[in-house]
């Protein structure tokens, strides 16, 4: 045959025959795709005796490089290349089941350019690997020069093709079947976690409510500067731990968040302020090229500022094994995407070992950590995606130029129009109005003393109650202004009260509010939308108290 076409003798039927039956025995030996790939790869070049083969599969509008053979100097594509495809070859593929022979793929129009540069052999035989319908990818088999009669007859090599199709797609389910496995022992994980976040969260929001509202008081007092330092640098740790337990709520029930206006700058700066004691006895040098012209978004700073600070903290884990030129960058910049919109970028780097392509995709999945035991939970960059992706933005991983790795978030840029009238909504309003007759209901003693000396601050006449019954009695009988009750007690709890004055004394459940540990419960969400009162999330501080006082007078006059 001349060298356009492939009509082999069939006496050499025992070779094809023998990759047949090698590709078949990978059904029963291994069903991990990466490993079925590279045994076909390596079986079709022990077959044809060519340059080398590779196989390749789609990813979305791209292919990639999944697998090469060849022997040295081996291939100059790796695995892991992807490259858009030319419109002429997915064409010749779409229903195609035979060999595609093509000659001098340098001059070839079905090559894309970035694949021509990059191969040096002059032809390829392509072998499309469907089952039944589905073009699961190709087997490209790479020649000096291809054969003047090809040595094996095409209709055994689109069996080959095909018996490697059906080890692929075997492959392809059995790692469909072990992520869905994973996914269900993970979703148990997260219930299980989200359950116990609510107590923990309910248990811990007390006390830091009561923190955080004395260390406002305290600010207050006339302290000397060294003492009054040590005051603020309380109330920030206390924030601090405050964000902890709320982001761990919003990871483990996927809450909503208050969104306002948010300048990234000041988010990086309060994220490297944060980690960079850490970093610098790390040894670790830190640098940051921030655009402070780049526009706002609509978001929640503390969140933002949550998820910048996991990833510092993660590229320092990843420098731990670095013996020299340690160092971690910050940038931020605008760019603009294909649908013209903007978005503004932050990407941290690192001068790590780098995060290997297998576990690229894995890393933000919850609870998987390549660290070892007691030294990472696995929730650090899975809480980062959560933020991120709550605010509309997408978080990708890369390589970085010198090794290393960059976590890039983008997020979209708000219009100016949003931002100012976000910005309008979110001024603090005007001070409230003195005299206000308020009830607290709450079981925790020190809570109640910490509220009623703030609100005492604020110039309301404050009436405690320590449990729900206690708070019902007086509600019914007395007048407030504003009745301030927790959710959870024990006995009689916050919708229990509620439900009743809203049958017996209906002017109390008016001008009730509440306060709780958990927004972010279904049953609770629901029953604060349902009731239409207002709630306080804790741990809250003296503006939100007077925040709730300015709102709830105003509805009295």
């Amino acid at each position: 045959m001349g060298r356009t076409a492939m009509n082999g003798a069939s006496a050499g039927t025992l070779g094809p025959v023998a990759v047949f039956a090698a590709i078949a025995r990978t059904l029963t030996e291994s069903l991990e795709l990466p490993e079925v790939l590279q045994r076909i790869a390596s079986e079709m070049l022990a077959l044809t005796a060519a340059q080398g083969v590779s196989i390749i599969m789609p990813r979305g509008e791209l292919a990639e490089f999944v697998a090469h053979a060849s022997p040295p100097p081996h291939s100059r594509i790796p695995v892991g290349f992807r490259f858009r495809p030319a419109p002429e070859m997915v064409a010749a593929l779409a229903s195609r089941r035979e060999p595609l022979v093509i000659l001098d793929l340098h001059a070839s129009p079905l090559i894309p350019r970035a694949i021509q540069e990059r191969i040096t052999a002059q032809d390829v035989v392509v072998l499309p690997l469907r089952v039944d319908r589905a073009l699961l990818g190709a087997l490209c088999i790479a020649f000096d020069q291809l054969p003047e009669r090809w040595p094996w007859d095409p209709a055994l090599l689109r069996a080959v093709g095909d018996q490697a199709a059906v080890a692929v797609r075997n492959a392809q389910l059995y790692e469909e079947a072990r992520r869905s496995g994973e996914r269900l022992v993970q979703a148990e994980r997260l219930s299980t976690m989200g359950r116990l976040v609510a107590h923990v969260a309910h248990e811990l929001n007390n006390p830091l409510t009561t923190a955080r509202l004395l260390t406002e008081s305290l600010e207050d007092e006339p302290l000397s500067p060294p003492v009054l330092e040590q005051v603020h640098a309380l109330r920030e740790e206390v924030e601090r731990a405050a964000t902890v337990v709320r982001d761990l709520l919003l990871f483990s029930r996927k809450g909503r968040r208050a969104f306002g206006p948010v300048r990234i700058p000041e988010v990086v700066s309060d994220a490297v302020a944060e980690q960079a004691r850490r970093m610098e006895a790390a040894g670790v040098r830190l640098a940051t090229i921030v655009d402070e012209t780049v526009p706002m978004v609509i978001g929640d700073a503390r969140a933002l500022r949550t998820a910048l600070s996991n990833l510092l903290h993660n590229a320092v884990q990843a420098l731990e094994a670095v013996t020299s030129d340690r160092w971690v960058e910050v940038r931020v910049r605008t760019e603009t995407d294909p649908e013209q919109r903007r978005l503004v970028v932050i990407e941290v780097e690192d001068s790590g070992a780098g995060i290997p392509e297998p576990l690229r995709t894995r890393i933000f999945e919850p609870f998987f950590t390549t660290k070892g035991v007691g030294e990472g939970t696995g929730l650090g960059l899975a809480i980062v995606k959560e933020i991120v992706e709550a605010h509309g933005g997408v978080v990708e991983v890369d390589g970085g130029q010198v090794g290393g790795a960059i976590l890039r978030l983008r997020l979209q840029a708000a219009d100016a129009e949003v931002v100012a009238t976000e910005t309008v909504a979110h001024e603090p309003g005007s001070t409230p109005r003195r005299g206000l007759r308020v009830l607290v209901i709450d079981d925790e003693p020190e809570l109640q003393r910490a509220m009623h000396r703030v609100l005492a601050h604020l110039g309301c006449e404050v009436t405690s109650a320590l449990t729900g019954e206690e708070g019902y009695d007086r509600a019914r009988t007395e007048a407030f202004d504003l009745i301030l009750c927790d959710i959870r007690m024990p006995g009689m709890h916050g919708r229990d009260l509620y439900t009743r004055l809203s049958a017996e004394a209906p002017e109390a459940a008016r001008v009730m509010a509440f306060m709780t540990g958990d927004t972010l419960t279904g049953q609770i969400r629901r029953f604060l939308e349902s009731s239409g009162r207002p709630a306080l999330a804790k741990p809250f501080g003296r503006a939100q108290l007077a925040e709730l006082l300015r709102s709830m007078s105003m509805g009295r006059e």
